[in-house]
């Protein structure tokens, strides 16, 4: 716009300096059509100069409404201005962002969108495009636009991180590793791309190398909530529970643990056998569907490590009316062995029955075999169970030996019955 206007002032100053000399004109017609584009040019000029000094004003008017939070108000003077002048980028610039601001994104979109085709280079628009696209879940389009910004700004490491997040998402491992090695080359304190590295290697279950980003990330941020977590969880995937504990305990009561967190360190104070903090924290658990099965069942294992078999039996039968995953066996197993424990065999044998119709674990049968023995008067049902636990894959030389013996025992003891 400048350029234009420069140039007509250059012109209308000729015209004027042929005018000067009007008596070298050629001619009347060539002297009247010299008047005429003077005219006509510094009409121009003078519209131009009115309109953008209106725009600019309109602009100066929006910014303050901008900055007292009346955006509403200052969009639509954005939108006067784009109007008045479709070409002004600083117009597209300020409206694109009060929209993004207000929640318009739609409109947002549009207006960076038309701020690009003015100028593919304006980083305004290739950031905020690639921003709304981002939170959009558009991924492909995210990562064109920030990779327009990386050519643009081959230093700036926050594009390469964004990049790997992107990557990450769609499952191109080796694209997102590459982008998030030049984020940390470019910017090795960055804590995001620390914690996206480390996650990456978690995935692959690359242990020592994502406790290793962590810890670098830690020792700048020793009590940053996620980074805690997920080195807490690095330990427990490893087995490591004393650690999972020592991570948790960092930052519990800073944030509210969220169920799968209680359920986590729950688990991990009963592998160090502190029972009553695992009794705690697996409590908590219990308010979530996506946790519930395996903390009742963990509650069960740590009510009965402490002596409460009555708890202990309520939590495995609340862990099979939960169960939705395929350790039903294992509630069904357990049940079935305190109640044998206790001599109730009349509630032990439907749960040894249910746990082989889940797993059909052939050593269940001896089990089957064994309750029926003692519990039914009809020596038959312990026979066929005998006989089906022999027949099966399961060669434990004890107890395929007790159940022959005792098979030919119950046998003998029918005939004799008979006779």
């Amino acid at each position: 716009m400048v350029f234009f206007i420069s140039t007509k002032f250059k012109i209308l100053r000729i015209l004027i300096h042929h005018l000067e000399d009007y008596n070298n004109l050629p001619s009347d017609t060539t002297a009247h059509m010299f008047q005429k584009l003077a005219l006509f040019l510094l009409l121009n000029l003078t519209n131009s100069s009115i309109g953008n000094t209106q725009i600019d004003s309109m602009l100066r008017r929006g910014n303050l409404l901008y900055e007292s939070q009346h955006y509403a108000d200052a969009l639509r003077l954005y939108d006067e201005c784009i109007a008045l002048d479709p070409a002004r980028i600083d117009c597209y610039e300020k409206a694109g962002t009060t929209a993004k601001v207000l929640g318009e994104h739609p409109k947002a979109k549009e207006l960076f969108l038309k701020l690009e085709v003015l100028d593919d280079s304006n980083t305004i628009a290739l950031r905020q495009l690639a921003a709304l696209y981002e939170q959009e879940q558009n991924i492909p389009k995210a990562i064109k636009y920030y990779s327009k910004l990386i050519l643009n700004y081959p230093d700036n490491g926050i594009y390469f991180r964004k990049l790997g997040q992107l990557y990450g998402e769609a499952k191109l491992k080796r694209e997102s590793l590459a982008n998030y090695v030049m984020a940390n080359k470019l910017n090795p304190r960055d804590l995001m791309t620390l914690k996206g590295m480390a996650e990456f290697h978690l995935t692959d279950k690359k242990y020592a190398t994502a406790d290793s980003l962590l810890l670098t990330a830690l020792q700048m941020d020793s009590l940053n909530i996620r980074l805690n977590i997920l080195m807490a969880n690095s330990q427990f995937r490893q087995k490591n529970y004393v650690s999972t504990a020592i991570y948790m305990e960092k930052i519990r009561g800073k944030f509210v643990l969220k169920p799968y967190h209680q359920k986590m360190l729950g688990y991990a104070y009963m592998q160090i056998d502190s029972f009553d903090r695992a009794i705690y924290h697996l409590n908590q658990a219990l308010t979530n569907e996506g946790t519930k099965e395996y903390a009742h069942y963990n509650l069960a294992v740590a009510h009965e490590s402490k002596g409460d078999v009555e708890t202990a039996k309520y939590h495995f039968m609340a862990a099979i009316k939960a169960g939705i995953s395929d350790d039903m066996n294992i509630y069904h197993r357990n049940l079935a062995r305190l109640y044998n424990m206790e001599e109730d065999l009349k509630a032990a044998i439907p749960h040894y029955k249910d746990a082989y119709k889940y797993s059909e674990d052939p050593l269940l049968l001896f089990f089957l075999a064994r309750a029926s023995d003692q519990y039914y008067k009809d020596k038959n049902i312990a026979i066929r169970y005998y006989g089906r636990f022999m027949g099966s894959d399961y060669k434990h030389i004890e107890y395929q030996d007790y159940s022959a013996k005792r098979t030919r025992y119950l046998k003998e003891e029918l005939h004799l019955s008979k006779e």
